[in-house]
């Protein structure tokens, strides 16, 4: 049994004067379980893919404030604290100033033979750019800081990840419905081994927003992110529901299993602090029976416990 180290453990973002993303108290909850979780596929998969690639694709500052003013570590430079560290790190944002700090904060990190690279995604040369990083040779990790559009970050992210065997594990943290269908169609698109750790805003937006989105032409964001075949379904499907949003995470799940051939683990829920009263969900899809089973383990953990993993037969 190998026990892993939860995100807690590590010591606190120090106070570089950059600036963070606020954050409520249940954000620390999302961010136990995805750091859980990578930390225990970084391990498990140290030794069975050439590259294991983690795409955090709203990667935001990388270092997150709460209320009274203490410091966290995003999920973005969780994932590079991992013992086991990723072969390439792909950290996306759509604000250059979260990707400049992102940048500062993976250098002060000092991760052993890490090298760092910048990409512009409205640069109409970044495709040629991600894939001269990816034909690089690196003695440790590749991390690529990119600024742009999430919904087109997947192309140079394929880029970046070069070619070969590989894992990716992709960390889908949207503020809201905002994803869209067919940039994750595209990028799960022959992936053999893929892990997505997905932020479904059902009660914090889809639960507030439905009543506007249902009306006549306000669904377009919905439409976009349930994709050409979801944009037929999911009015029908929120009108008929006892529980709207309930029943539109029910529909993004099988559309997950059903178009991308993702198997789907226990939806961990996250509440506001002190309550029971349920803000999203975080769905887990993988190719792997053996990543759903480690997730699910995961989840059925307070932050409070020590998370144990039997390496034997992985």
């Amino acid at each position: 049994m190998v026990a892993l180290r939860r995100p807690d453990e590590l010591p606190s973002p120090p106070d570089d004067g950059l600036p963070t993303r606020p954050i409520k108290a249940h954000s620390l909850d999302k961010l136990h379980y995805w750091g859980c979780y990578l930390e225990a596929a970084s391990t498990a998969l140290k030794n069975k893919f050439p590259t294991r690639v983690c795409a955090d694709i709203f990667a935001a500052y990388g270092v997150c404030t709460d209320k009274d003013g203490t410091r966290h570590w995003g999920s973005a430079l969780l994932a590079l604290q991992v013992a086991a560290p990723f072969d390439v790190y792909f950290l996306n944002d759509l604000s250059p100033e979260a990707t400049k700090a992102l940048v500062h904060r993976a250098r002060e990190i000092g991760i052993a033979r890490a090298s760092i690279h910048t990409l512009d995604l409205n640069d109409p040369e970044h495709l040629r750019r991600a894939r001269e990083i990816g034909r690089l040779r690196s003695l440790g990790p590749k991390i690529v800081v990119s600024t742009g559009d999430a919904n087109k970050a997947h192309y140079a992210l394929k880029e970046v990840a070069g070619l070969g065997p590989r894992y990716i594990c992709a960390v889908i943290d949207p503020a809201s419905a905002i994803y869209e269908w067919e940039a994750f169609e595209a990028l799960a698109y022959r992936e053999k081994a893929l892990d997505t750790l997905v932020l479904f805003p059902d009660a914090m937006d889809l639960g507030r927003g439905l009543p506007y989105y249902l009306r006549d032409g306000a669904g377009e964001k919905l439409d976009r992110c349930f994709g050409r075949v979801g944009q037929r379904v999911w009015r029908e499907t929120a009108k008929q529901a006892a529980r709207p949003a309930t029943a539109l995470r029910a529909l993004y799940e099988e559309q997950m299993r059903s178009l991308i051939g993702l198997e789907i683990g226990r939806p961990r829920t996250v509440s506001r602090a002190g309550t029971n009263m349920a803000l999203y969900r975080l769905v887990f899809g993988s190719r792997s029976q053996k990543g759903i089973e480690i997730w699910n383990d995961i989840c059925r953990r307070t932050r409070g416990e020590q998370y144990e993993m039997f390496l034997g037969d992985i």
